[in-house]
């Protein structure tokens, strides 16, 4: 029988709670509802845990009540239930809000997925150890001031603990709310959690006979009074350790509820020194209550261990997908600042280096409307941002968590590369058309998928009925994503990159003096082009980006220094004096080349500055000026990238002191030459869930002390009885990624395990078969989690 999946889970962990959600007013906040969006469905928020109305939190209204009270057609509604993913000190001003509005409710119940302990880690002065009393207590004659006076009767308001609701990208993977406190708030520094080198100098401090030093370094600085703590005290002043640590305590005890949602009692390892720091964190946290839990191995990765992986632009329909639509939003969001919004939008204390880095899942896939496409000439009216009319069939996100066949589609396509994704996509159109008698008048070219094709399967079979288009929604959508992801700009750039990171793949395995002029000369074209706009193209998605002579465009300059941080990471699995070990304290680059680096991005990032003062028509004097006003900036465009290139020069360095060579094969390795002698990239959680498979040990992995059975074994390892640990050991591994995961990493790890699935069973030794001499128990399930889902351009 298959194990739960993410989305079973997590709804299993609201019928906990199905008598407070029974006929309420329920109020997401933005963690919480991008959680429900994703991974619940709120069709089973009302017709399966009961809810009258769901409402957005941030947007509470007096309306909403009697709104409820009519669609709930029931004796009056008096119960309100608000989920909280955030400190209850960021969301008190927004609770007792929407509250107030409620004035007929006498019931609130506030269902916070930071539980009394994390709140209390995180800011003791702000919260006791039975915070939960205390707050509720105090939320409550605040209302009750008001209510009285009004002539309202008295009102109840309690606080419970609801463990963190995931956000499912497949059955068995998962990421955080981006708005959630778990992922907002862990930092080390200014670097969120899995982004710092500087923790390292912390982890090697922390004693491992005395692990709560690393439980004290995650409290925030004094005076952070619970709001947005982490983020004021994540901009702390250094210490002689290291950069100050927060939020990280946090983190530990949400890992240990998600862990609980899943249905296992997690047994910690990690890998990387902000893993390590949230690892012993959880030695303090406490079990979950309960049902005695299954075990399961926790494997904790820094996202700074791989930096390569997720910025890569696989051939992969539904990573270009995700990121078509999330680019979208970015460009056509207003302000232009950080993507993520946290709770209520309030300042960080920290300054723009510390906000937030991750974004929500994809939401609002643009849908055309019933009748665009009887008009005349409807079909070719498609804009590069999807939109083709003023209306919306269906709006919803690219997953479906109410339709099982919907969620069966992501899964395939999730394994899919190449045209493989498009043309199953085209089938499944023609399936349904069969379905609804819906001719199909237009051929086109065999051997190909395009954009044009699938809009034409799908406005045949929208234009059918309404009812036939609201049946095959889900397919409509994501049809009209893959469209917009195979056509306009956005597709042009993702395959110039692509193509850009195979050549550059296949320079390092040639020499580092072959990468590096092909960095060159793309900074070159860069410049050539003027630059202007090269940034924005790239990141919204929808810019013209780089083009050689009028042609297809090119790359814009933050995919430039995702290239060169690559050719920093890769070209040491390909030169053979840093496999011997001398290159360990410096760059793969000599000073020379390195020189040219500097100088070609200096040049590429000066936005085509050096004619602007020719044309200016001012005068001497102006030109002068204008002269050098740009002297000053390239002075200060070299030291940024003089900064930039010893920042890659210490990530690569990072890499290779934490990852060292173990049986004649070095763990990390992010590219290697295939069975054709072609260069392929083997990303680091792939080779993690290969070792895991073939039960072999990581002695790169730190073991904490999260059981009694893992503090004999790392006892016993001190000792130096070889008893220690492996992750292998358990059923079940969830591998957790601080910093998010990509699509493409994703789709790696399942194509790992489908393949190991495959050799077992061509050995004949069956599905109950594993292990290194293909016998013994049957291989573990691995589970994926990350902080958030990375696109390509998110480092």
């Amino acid at each position: 029988m298959a194990a739960p999946s993410v989305q079973e889970r997590a709804l299993q962990a609201l019928r906990l709670h199905y008598h407070e959600l029974e006929g309420s007013l329920l109020y997401l906040d933005a963690g919480s509802a991008e959680a429900v969006a994703t991974g619940i469905g709120l069709a089973a928020l009302q017709d399966d845990l009961g809810a009258a109305l769901v409402c957005d939190l941030s947007a509470a209204a007096p309306t909403d009540l009697p709104t409820a009270q009519l669609l709930s057609g029931s004796a009056p509604l008096r119960r309100v239930v608000l989920l909280l993913t955030t400190l209850l000190g960021e969301a008190e001003s927004a609770v007792l809000a929407a509250c107030e509005h409620c004035s007929a409710a006498a019931q609130f119940t506030v269902l916070c997925a930071v539980s009394e302990a994390a709140h209390h880690e995180e800011a003791p002065a702000a919260y006791p150890p039975a915070c939960y009393a205390a707050v509720a207590a105090t939320w409550q004659q605040r209302l009750n001031e008001q209510r009285l006076p009004a002539g309202l009767g008295p009102c109840s308001l309690v606080i419970r603990h609801l463990p963190l609701l995931l956000c499912p990208l497949t059955n068995s993977a998962f990421v955080l709310p981006a708005a959630s406190a778990a992922a907002r708030l862990p930092r080390a520094g200014q670097f969120a959690a899995g982004y710092s080198t500087s923790a390292a100098a912390a982890a090697e401090n922390s004693d491992e006979d005395q692990p709560h030093l690393s439980a004290q370094a995650a409290q925030p600085a004094k005076g952070a009074a619970g709001r947005g703590s982490g983020r004021g005290s994540g901009s702390g002043s250094r210490g002689a350790s290291g950069a100050p640590a927060a939020g990280l305590a946090l983190l530990a005890h949400a890992l240990v509820d998600a862990a609980a949602t899943l249905g296992y009692r997690p047994e910690a390892f990690s890998l990387g020194p902000c893993s390590r720091l949230v690892c012993d964190a959880m030695s303090f946290v406490p079990a979950a209550s309960g049902a005695d839990l299954a075990p399961a191995a926790l494997v904790l990765v820094d996202r700074l261990l791989d930096p390569v992986s997720p910025a890569q632009h696989a051939d992969l329909l539904l990573q270009r997908m995700c990121d078509q639509f999330c680019s979208s939003a970015a460009a056509g969001s207003s302000g232009g600042g950080n993507r993520s919004s946290g709770f209520g939008g309030g300042s960080s204390t920290g300054g723009g280096s510390c906000a937030p880095p991750f974004a929500p899942l994809p939401g609002m896939v643009p849908m055309p409307s019933l009748d665009a496409a009887a008009e005349p000439g409807a079909s070719m009216k498609a804009s590069n941002d999807g939109f083709r009319g003023p209306l919306s069939l269906l709006p919803g996100s690219l997953r479906h968590p109410d339709d099982l066949q919907a969620e069966r589609w992501l899964e395939f396509l999730l394994s899919r590369k190449g045209r493989d994704a498009p043309m199953f996509l085209r089938k499944w159109l023609r399936e349904a058309a069969r379905k609804e008698n819906v001719p199909q008048v237009r051929s086109f070219k065999p051997g190909s998928i395009s954009a044009a094709e699938l809009r034409s399967l799908a406005d045949s079979l929208r234009r059918q009925s309404p009812a036939a288009a609201y049946r095959h929604a889900p397919l409509l959508q994501l049809a009209e994503a893959a469209a917009a992801a195979l056509e306009g700009p956005h597709a042009e750039s993702w395959e110039a990159v692509q193509r850009e990171q195979r050549q550059l793949l296949f320079a390092c395995t040639e020499s580092a003096d072959a990468a590096a002029s092909q960095l060159v000369d793309l900074c070159a074209l860069l410049a050539r082009s003027g630059g202007s706009g090269s940034s924005k193209g790239s990141s919204g998605g929808s810019g013209g980006g780089l083009a050689e002579g009028g042609s297809a465009p090119l790359l814009g300059l933050d995919d430039l220094v995702l290239l060169m941080l690559a050719a920093y990471c890769l070209l040491p699995d390909f030169l053979p004096w840093f496999a011997a070990g001398s290159g360990a304290s410096g760059g793969p680059f000599s000073p020379q080349q390195e020189q040219q680096l500097e100088a070609a991005l200096v040049e590429a990032g000066s936005d085509g500055g050096s004619d602007s003062g020719s044309g200016s028509g001012g005068g001497s004097q102006a030109q002068a000026a204008a002269e050098a006003e740009l002297r000053g900036l390239q002075l200060e465009a070299r030291d940024a990238v003089q900064a930039l290139l010893g920042r890659m020069r210490e990530l690569s360095a990072f890499r290779r002191s934490l990852l060292t060579a173990q049986q004649g094969q070095q763990l990390g390795r992010l590219a290697a030459l295939g069975q054709d002698g072609a260069p392929r990239p083997t990303p680091l959680l792939r080779q993690l869930v290969e070792c895991i498979l073939r039960d072999e040990p990581l002695p790169d992995l730190h073991a904490g002390a999260t059981s009694l059975s893992g503090l004999l074994r790392s006892g016993l390892g001190r000792l130096g009885v070889k008893a220690g640990p492996k992750p292998s050991d358990r059923p079940t591994v969830v591998l957790f990624v601080l910093g998010g995961v990509s699509l493409a990493e994703l789709h790696e790890i399942q194509q790992a395990i489908d393949e190991r699935a495959a050799r077992v069973s061509s050995s004949g030794g069956g599905s109950g078969t594993s292990g290194p001499q293909g016998g013994g128990s049957a291989p573990p399930r691995i589970i994926v989690g990350g902080t958030a889902l990375l696109h390509p351009r998110d480092l």
